[in-house]
């Protein structure tokens, strides 16, 4: 069953999975592959580790798809799903980076290659990578995958007013990142 489905057959093809339907499980992962690896990607900034985390994530989906109760949609569901797995993945990064010194040598020549001639793309990119994780996934879900803060709080399982707060101070952090960057294109302009 590789077809397209509608909302309406989304319930029939989940209780599918759940009963171990491989080709339905094979449609959900047809379904939702490309948007999931679309935001580990913006989480993990390569694709290596977004296409480890989002086989981690379906794996994941596979073993608790028996769990999903309908209170949520499943998107929204499955979102949670990657975004953890995401975060759990990027802070176990951090943790082996700390013991890589070849890793270290080598950001610092992307650094500054960046610093000598920088596109404000490439800053801003950067500086969202610096972000805090939790920043992080507000900011990705909020601006560039446009969802709202009552869905991103379902997603993280976090109270909407989090949210906000979260984006606010990934927009404080970001501003405080670019704004030597910015300087220096208005003086070029």
């Amino acid at each position: 069953m590789n077809r397209k489905y509608s909302g309406k057959d989304e319930t029939y093809i989940i209780d599918r999975c759940k009963n171990g339907d491989i080709e339905a499980f094979k449609t959900i992962y047809n379904k939702h592959r490309s948007k999931m690896y679309n935001i580990a990607l913006r989480l993990h900034g390569n694709r290596e580790d977004a296409e480890d985390s989002i086989q981690e994530a379906f794996v994941q989906l596979f073993r608790k798809i028996k769990t999903f109760r309908k209170k949520s949609t499943f998107s929204t569901w499955f979102y949670r799903i990657v975004v953890n797995t995401c975060l759990n993945s990027i802070r176990k990064e951090k943790k082996r980076k700390k013991l890589d010194s070849l890793d270290d040598n080598v950001q610092k020549q992307i650094e500054y290659t960046s610093k000598r001639n920088p596109s404000l793309k490439v800053v801003l990119e950067n500086e969202i990578k610096k972000l805090p994780s939790g920043y992080k996934a507000v900011f990705i879900l909020y601006e560039i995958e446009g969802f709202t803060h009552k869905e991103i709080s379902k997603i993280l399982k976090i109270s909407e007013g989090t949210s906000k707060s979260q984006l606010h101070f990934a927009k404080l952090c970001l501003r405080k990142g670019l704004k030597p960057y910015l300087e220096n294109f208005r003086d070029e302009l």
